[in-house]
């Protein structure tokens, strides 16, 4: 039995009695700190928009969700757009000055979805 059980154990039974791994649920570990379950709540789209004729990412570009959310990439063309309720599909949207491009969402599940946006 390894460390981890063994003191997990001593601590769910108040350090009463031992346990071994027999007596362990065997049910799946919670999501670590920082990850999503796919299954569970409403979906984060994240990504990238790139600019399709140089490759680079673009910062400042304004992204717009089919429901009509909006976020703006970061210095890496980085983005996030957090609470989109599961079942949303449509165009996800991005601009940059005179450059734009979209991808098509298919209806969202639970959990993340990343995708790259080309603009042109």
């Amino acid at each position: 039995m390894n460390r981890s059980l063994a003191l997990l154990c001593l601590l769910l039974a108040g350090g009463a009695a031992a346990c071994n791994s027999s007596d362990a649920a065997a049910e799946p570990a919670p999501a670590a700190p920082g990850l999503v379950d796919v299954q569970a709540g409403p979906a984060v789209v994240l990504g990238t928009v790139i600019d399709a004729s140089t490759g680079a990412p673009l910062p400042g570009a304004v992204v717009t969700g089919p429901d009509g959310s909006q976020a703006t990439t970061d210095s890496g063309g980085r983005f996030r757009l957090k609470g989109m309720a599961t079942g949303t599909q449509g165009a996800l949207s991005a601009t940059a000055g005179e450059l734009s491009g979209a991808v098509r969402l298919r209806p969202l599940a639970g959990g993340r979805l990343e995708v790259v946006i080309y603009v042109r």
